[in-house]
C-alpha cells in the first residue's frame, strides 16, 4: 500500500469518526483545501493552514446529529502523490431532523507523508437546500 493511499483512507476513516483532531494531524502546515460552497455553510471554502482544519471541521459537524453521518468511498484511484476518492457522505442535520446524502470526489495531493491539497467536490446545493427546506 503506497503511502498516498494509506494518508487518504485515514483521512476519510477520521471524517466518519467525526475525528478533527485526528483529521487535522495528516496535514502539512501550509495547505491547499477548497471546498465550494455559499455564507450559508460555514464550513465551505478554502483554507490555508493546518491549524484551521480542526475548527472548520468541528464547525461543519456541530451541524450534524453526533453518531449519525457516515462516509461511504466506493472507490479511490491513486497517481503518486495523487489520490482521488469517490464516494458519498450521509448527515442527519440537527436544525430539522431531515437525513441527506451527497455524493463526492475528493482530491487529495500527498507529499513526503502530509497532506497538501484536499479540493472536495460535492452536492452543497443538496446540503444547502436540506437545510432551507425541512420535511
Amino acid at each position: 500500500m503506497t503511502i498516498t493511499l494509506s494518508t487518504v483512507e485515514k483521512l476519510l476513516e477520521y471524517l466518519g469518526a467525526g475525528d478533527s483532531v485526528g483529521a487535522m494531524g495528516l496535514f502539512a502546515d501550509s495547505i491547499d483545501w477548497f471546498v465550494p460552497g455559499s455564507a450559508r455553510m460555514p464550513w465551505t471554502g478554502r483554507l490555508t493552514h493546518r491549524y484551521e482544519v480542526a475548527s472548520y471541521l468541528r464547525i461543519k459537524w456541530s451541524h450534524f446529529k453526533p453518531g449519525h453521518s457516515q462516509v461511504r468511498v466506493i472507490k479511490t484511484i491513486v497517481d503518486g502523490e495523487d489520490a482521488v476518492a469517490v464516494g458519498a457522505f450521509s448527515h442527519e442535520l440537527l436544525s430539522n431532523g431531515r437525513r441527506m446524502e451527497a455524493p463526492f470526489a475528493m482530491h487529495v495531493v500527498v507529499t513526503n507523508g502530509e497532506i497538501t491539497r484536499m479540493h472536495l467536490f460535492t452536492d452543497t446545493l443538496a446540503l444547502a437546500m436540506a437545510f432551507a427546506y425541512p420535511d
